[in-house]
């Protein structure tokens, strides 16, 4: 039966996992320099990458987004070269992954 897998359980625990998705969201300014937006955390007040908790999915009108995610006014952002994000992000992870991409767009 399932209640009997230790594997499956309908109780929280420290291990269980929370599904979640993260995004390298760039663009190039006016001198072509590769930019990338880090979001500043709400928690510590480091920088990082946009991330969350992923939740249900709803198609959306782009007029509703400001009304739909009142988040998206509240956390600081901002655009940094690619180079400066690599020292700005907190997660030892994403800073290889940043480095990786910086390797590949110089």
């Amino acid at each position: 039966m399932l209640a009997d897998n230790p594997l499956i359980s309908s109780t929280p625990t420290a291990r269980s996992r929370v599904a979640q998705a993260g995004a390298i969201c760039y663009r190039r300014n006016g001198k072509r320099v590769l930019c990338i937006l880090l979001i500043g955390s709400q928690r510590n007040g480091r920088w990082g990458l946009p991330k969350g908790h992923l939740v249900a999915v709803r198609l959306l009108e782009a007029t509703g987004l400001s009304t739909e995610f009142p988040e998206k006014t509240v956390r600081r952002q901002k655009w940094c070269s690619l180079k400066v994000a690599v020292g700005e992000e907190s997660q030892p992870g994403l800073r290889a992954l940043l480095a990786k991409l910086e390797a590949v767009a110089s």
